[in-house]
């Protein structure tokens, strides 16, 4: 008869697939140089189940200068705030990641830092406390206001009477009765009167 003999066997070990990306996004599109910016993939996609995304990134600028990056522990990339400045433009490169290898990198289109407003003066007071229309007011302030972008603080003075903001503006000082309530209509006694100081 006829018998088997021994049999020869091969085997392969099956690696790890780098994930893939379509699209990456950096969110907010525009913010000022108080603003963390994300960087994501909006089309994420890995062959391997279970695999979660530990997407890096890089940022730069329109320029090419590389301003950081930062691997996520599951999910986007962070650039933070102090790595901005006014002006710049931002493309992030996100490089899809499942914590084993990395996918192609995908640049993402440009986000724009813009200005961030100061911030509010501090110690606004209103004298004298009560006052008729002849009554001269005065509003005044601190110039504690602060600002982000390294600009110059300026004020201006506005005076509101019931909710209404009096046109003009910049003078602190103004008598009541030269006040409008409305268009038109001169502040009277029973109004109140408040400063505004931006």
């Amino acid at each position: 008869g006829h018998g088997n003999g021994p049999e020869g066997t091969a085997d392969v070990t099956i690696q790890n697939t780098p994930p893939t990306c379509e699209k990456a996004v950096i969110l907010p599109t525009t913010g000022g140089t108080e603003t963390d910016f994300v960087c994501q993939c909006t089309q994420w996609s890995d062959p391997d189940a279970g695999d979660e995304p530990m997407d890096q990134c890089t940022f730069k600028t329109d320029e090419g200068v590389i301003l950081g990056g930062e691997t996520g522990a599951v999910g986007p990339c962070t650039l933070e705030a102090m790595h901005t400045e006014k002006g710049m433009t931002i493309i992030c490169t996100l490089f899809p990641n499942d914590g084993e290898d990395s996918g192609d990198g995908v640049e993402s289109d440009p986000a724009t830092v813009l200005n961030t407003a100061p911030t509010p003066p501090s110690g606004v007071v209103l004298t004298p406390e009560e006052a008729d229309v002849t009554t001269i007011l005065t509003c005044s302030y601190e110039q504690t206001a602060t600002d982000a972008d390294g600009d110059t603080v300026s004020y201006t003075s506005h005076w509101v009477v019931n909710g209404y903001e009096n046109p003009g503006g910049n003078s602190n000082i103004t008598q009541a009765g030269q006040l409008m309530s409305a268009v038109g209509v001169p502040a009277v006694k029973g109004d109140t009167v408040f400063c505004r100081v931006r």
